[in-house]
Formats: C-alpha cells, sequence, structure tokens
C-alpha cells in the first residue's frame, strides 16, 4: 500500500479530516464549498483512488486507510450539518442532510459524472452543488 498511504491518506486529513476546513466560510457559501472542495479532492488522483477502493475488499492495509479517509469525511461533514442546522437553513433533518452530503461529497458521485459522463470537475461540482441545495436548504435561502 505504500504508494497510496502517500496520497488518498494524506489528503484525506488535509481535504476531508478536519472541521476547521470549513470555518472560514459563511453558512450561505459553506455548503457550496464543501462539495466543491469535494470534487476538487476526488480530481487530484482519480486513478488512486480507484485502485485504494478497489482494493478494500481484498486488502486490509486498503480497508484501514479507505475506514480513516472515510471517517474524517463524516466528521467534516458532522460540522457542516451542524452549521447549516444551527443557522436555520436546513429543509431536513440532520440525519438525511448527513446521508445526502455523504453521497454527494463521495468518490463515487464525483467519478460518474467525471469518468462515466466525461464532466469537467467544474461542471460536476456545479451539479452537485445545485443537488445538494435543491434538497438540503431551505428555499427562502436558495
Amino acid at each position: 500500500m505504500g504508494a497510496a498511504d502517500g496520497g488518498l491518506g494524506e489528503r484525506g486529513g488535509a481535504e476531508h479530516g478536519r472541521g476547521d476546513d470549513v470555518a472560514g466560510h459563511d453558512q450561505d457559501d459553506l455548503l457550496r464549498a464543501t462539495v466543491v472542495d469535494g470534487c476538487r479532492y476526488w480530481a487530484t488522483d482519480p486513478v488512486l483512488a480507484r485502485r485504494v477502493l478497489g482494493l478494500t475488499a481484498a486488502d486490509p492495509e486498503a480497508a484501514a486507510l479507505v475506514a480513516r479517509h472515510d471517517d474524517g469525511r463524516l466528521a467534516l461533514l458532522r460540522t457542516v450539518v451542524g452549521r447549516l442546522d444551527e443557522a436555520g437553513l436546513l429543509a431536513v433533518g440532520r440525519q438525511e442532510a448527513l446521508d445526502v452530503l455523504w453521497l454527494l461529497t463521495g468518490f463515487d458521485a464525483y467519478d460518474a459524472l467525471a469518468r462515466g459522463r466525461a464532466r469537467s470537475t467544474s461542471t460536476v461540482a456545479a451539479l452537485l452543488v445545485d443537488l445538494a441545495h435543491a434538497r438540503l436548504v431551505v428555499s427562502a435561502f436558495l
């Protein structure tokens, strides 16, 4: 796993693992920034992400690496959902908001559009941001 540790593992902490990643954003920009940053993160090395994710079923090291990454991403998303809820912006409950953001910020969503539909990272991000807003944000704040 050595090479992957220097990629997905380090990037997981840098982009998806810290609640302070969202501290500089106001609530109006928070959702957009979270989704856009997630797309930029996956775009840095999608081949590596595919390889590491593909290894998780057979390689305990890969599975542990992805689990640590996912724990960090989940912590970040909980922070985002909490801030949106405290600001009165959520149109759904916290758990549903977390589930929607988990789906929209995951590699599968990014890769299905970037690779599967040959869309640019900015196009993918714009579509996923629109989906997040449509499902999660109280319409008065759109």
